[in-house]
């Protein structure tokens, strides 16, 4: 596998997971909900390891909602340790919960990756996806968190070809933390 640029997947990523749910929610009736301040809850309901680093230029800064009616990003926060070649993407995004359904969801991200070249295959609580040089999965879960609004988290965590089994491994621990946080 070639390594490839952890910004342009990164930022990818987060804009295809917010992106979708905005495809496949209904947008009637909803009200809008600023982004939050900072953006430091993300790091609340995962775990990353200790001696990964904060990258903010992997994790632009969430733009305001187009309308009232659009997905509103919280946070929105990336980690890693480079010299391993390993990232995490972390993410909470809300949308019109009218309409909306997680699988319809995952299967609307699965497409836009596709699209943008990567090869795309289910993972027990998500997907796997590989390509640009990266492997990795991702998660995503859906809570409500008022009653016409829709939370969803969702957690990417890729690598390069530096060591792939060690990343894997801490992606592992990474994904498991955020569904242990469901």
């Amino acid at each position: 596998m070639k390594r490839g640029a952890p910004s342009r997947l990164a930022i990818g990523l987060g804009l295809a997971a917010s992106s979708l749910f905005a495809q496949v929610s209904s947008t009637a009736g909803s009200r809008s909900v600023p982004p939050a301040a900072g953006g430091a809850r993300a790091a609340e309901w995962v775990a990353v390891p200790s001696d990964w680093r904060p990258l903010a230029e992997l994790a632009p800064a969430p733009a305001a909602p187009e309308s009232p009616a659009r997905v509103s990003v919280g946070s929105r926060r990336a980690y890693g340790d480079p010299a391993r070649g390993c990232y995490a993407l972390v993410q909470e995004v809300t949308a019109a919960s009218r309409g909306f359904d997680e699988r319809r969801a995952m299967e609307a991200l699965g497409r836009d990756l596709a699209a943008a070249g990567f090869t795309i295959g289910p993972d027990a609580a998500g997907l796997r996806f590989a390509g640009r040089g990266f492997e990795g999965r991702l998660r995503a879960t859906a809570t409500s968190p008022g009653a016409d609004r829709i939370a969803v988290r969702s957690v990417a965590c890729f690598y390069n070809d530096r060591e792939p089994d060690q990343c894997r491994r801490m992606c592992d621990g990474i994904l498991d933390s955020a569904e242990a946080a469901r």
